[in-house]
């Protein structure tokens, strides 16, 4: 039986031959890869090296071929015991230039499962303080 000492002693991310495959194309081959507590870690590569699929899989949103992996102590094929505890933002903008703070709280709300009048409160509590639209994107120096 595991216990949460185990959990806490487990590395937050391991993984041992995983392995993805779209029919017969091989988009992560064999990944071993073990990542201490307290590490900063990210993935290098060009386009096509694997980066996306290895972190859908450690989230869960796709199934590996072969091997296997744990996040949080967890296994990979249960991912509803761990995700609470992870964060992440795949192939997404930290923000979109287009829209105002406001607008881009309210997307982020929606994405959380928060209703519009929270974004608004966020957005009357840290927002500029004239009331002038936040804006987000480049800034442009004079």
């Amino acid at each position: 039986m595991e216990t949460q000492t185990d959990t806490f002693l487990s590395p937050p991310v391991k993984t041992s031959g995983l392995t993805k495959r779209y029919g017969a194309r091989t988009a992560v081959d064999g990944l071993d890869i073990e990542i201490p507590h307290g590490a900063v870690a990210g993935f290098v590569g060009p386009n096509g090296a694997g980066k996306t699929t290895t972190l859908r899989m450690l989230l869960g949103l796709v199934r590996p071929t072969a091997g296997h992996g744990q996040v949080l102590g967890r296994p990979l094929a249960e991912p509803q015991r761990y995700l609470a505890g992870v964060g992440a933002l795949i192939e997404s903008p930290a923000f979109y230039p287009g829209l105002s703070g406001e607008g881009n709280l309210a997307v982020l709300a929606t994405l959380g499962g928060f209703d519009k009048p929270r974004s608004r409160c966020c957005c009357a509590r840290w927002g500029s303080p004239t009331g002038a639209p936040i804006r987000t994107g480049p800034t442009r120096w004079a």
